[in-house]
């Protein structure tokens, strides 16, 4: 699902795309691309789906949902081949770049030297596929004048699935958050890397836009999940289902009053709830004085209208 409503598999936040704007799924001969009747349309090569009709798609295709264009890439149908499919977070991790590359053309990985001779230089990872090597050697990528990292030290390379790295035999090891790479890792945003003497910070937007995404998927999750709990102990409650409201007895506040009261170790702060409780029971002898009164009020105004009139 593609749209802008939160917990959408792949969520564009702009205006302009519906909440639910299309649909992306694997046919037997490729992808294919379907229009949930958004408002400002999904285009493919520039002519607007009929919505509710499946259409596939081809390498090179130009996507637009609203104002949102991305582009078809890969490595084609896969036909006869026994491959597994590609997996939904490679998907959204395409189409995440595709929209970062439209929208935000600087928004792509990075490694920036946190700590080290070479502090604040950085190596954009720009190209899918491309292969970056860091090291002391002039013909690295990234150069670094560190005295302990070998010449061609690691190398980094940016995938549809994300930033991968691998040590290349160097004499001192790749630390991952601090911990030694043994084979090829992929890394998150965020991740500390160590090359000899220097630090290095992956700051990867894709990632963090998705793993943003998946938090407040799950945030939501937990949230249907407790709204269902209070719904269920709300069912299960023959008042609450009956409309009943529950009131305290009031000899059992009364008591419970006069047992605050005569407590010694009660403190100042919590006197005034407890005079509060007590304005609030009922207080029966004023009302029954009242009613008392006003039954003789009548009965003497009776016996002196019935005097005046036999008389």
């Amino acid at each position: 699902m593609i749209g802008r409503r939160r917990g959408d598999d792949i969520e564009l936040p702009f205006a302009d795309v519906s909440e639910q704007h299309a649909r992306l799924m694997r046919g037997d001969r490729g992808w294919l691309l379907l229009d949930l009747g958004s408002a400002n349309g999904t285009y493919v090569n520039g002519r607007r789906l009929t919505p509710f009709v499946a259409q596939a798609l081809s390498l090179g295709d130009v996507l637009r949902l609203a104002s949102i264009e991305l582009l078809v890439e890969g490595e084609g149908r896969p036909a006869q081949r026994e491959v597994s499919p590609e997996s939904t977070a490679t998907l959204a991790r395409r189409l995440v770049s595709d929209l970062f590359g439209t929208w935000r053309p600087t928004e792509v990985p990075r490694l920036v030297v946190a700590e080290g001779p070479a502090l604040g230089h950085e190596l954009h990872l720009e190209v899918v596929g491309c292969r970056y090597r860091v090291g002391r050697g002039a013909g690295c990528n990234l150069v670094v004048p560190d005295d302990d990292m070998s010449r061609e030290h690691a190398e980094f390379e940016r995938r549809w699935d994300g930033v991968f790295v691998r040590d290349l035999n160097s004499k001192n090891g790749v630390l991952c958050m601090g911990e030694r790479l043994a084979a090829e890792q992929r890394l998150a945003d965020g991740d500390v890397l160590r090359l000899g003497q220097t630090s290095f910070r992956l700051e990867d937007p894709e990632d963090r836009y998705l793993r943003q995404m998946e938090e407040v998927e799950a945030r939501a999750g937990q949230s249907d999940q407790a709204g269902a709990g209070a719904e269920a102990a709300a069912a299960g409650d023959p008042d609450i289902q009956a409309g009943r409201a529950v009131l305290p007895d009031t000899h059992t506040l009364s008591a419970h009053v006069s047992s605050q009261a005569a407590l010694p170790s009660q403190d100042a702060s919590s006197r005034p709830a407890t005079v509060e409780h007590a304005r609030r029971l009922p207080r029966h002898g004023p009302l029954a004085f009242m009613v008392i009164a006003a039954v003789v009020l009548l009965g003497v105004i009776a016996f002196a209208l019935s005097f005046l009139l036999g008389s």
